[in-house]
């Protein structure tokens, strides 16, 4: 049993007053039977935009650019007890940001975890854990996102999709 939901990053490289990044996500509910999983990330009524500005004189100096918002995340586990279960919770970034055939590595954007259960964290451009937990447990967190800016790539908007999953065998 395994349940979905996407993160879409775009950063723009422009001039000094460049556009920002933005940042969408997809939310996937589970049902309602036992046993469940239940994953949010984000708002559940609509794509939630992350944005970073990032000037043409700063690219690629590892200047940090902070996002626009926060991206709340909400895991949840049930089954019954006599069935006690380990659930993860993983997202997956080996995808990078392009723009045509230039790139740049999801390892550039990063997190900072401002409550909750998930630390602050970086994607590893890989499948990565980001929490195990027990059945019948809620694991909720919100991540600011930033750009770590440490690459030097050409002008333009770069998109790409980071996959979270929440799954309890």
């Amino acid at each position: 049993m395994a349940k979905r939901a996407s993160a879409l990053f775009l950063v723009q490289v422009l001039g000094l007053t460049a556009p920002a990044v933005s940042v969408a996500v997809t939310i996937v509910i589970g049902d309602r039977t036992p046993p469940r999983v239940e994953l949010r990330v984000g708002s559940s009524n609509r794509i939630d935009e992350v944005r970073f500005s990032l000037p043409a004189d700063a690219v690629g100096t590892g200047l940090v650019v902070a996002g626009s918002q926060s991206i709340r995340i909400r895991a949840v586990a049930r089954a019954r007890p006599a069935n006690s279960r380990q659930a993860v919770l993983s997202v997956d970034s080996s995808t990078p940001l392009s723009n045509g055939s230039d790139t740049i590595p999801m390892t550039q954007i990063r997190w900072v975890a401002s409550d909750g259960d998930i630390p602050s964290g970086a994607f590893t451009g890989a499948d990565q854990v980001l929490a195990t937990f027990f059945n019948s447990r809620r694991v909720t967190t919100t991540h600011n996102f930033e750009y770590i800016n440490t690459v030097i790539p050409g002008a333009g908007e770069y998109t790409g999709q980071v996959t979270y999953t929440l799954s309890m065998p």
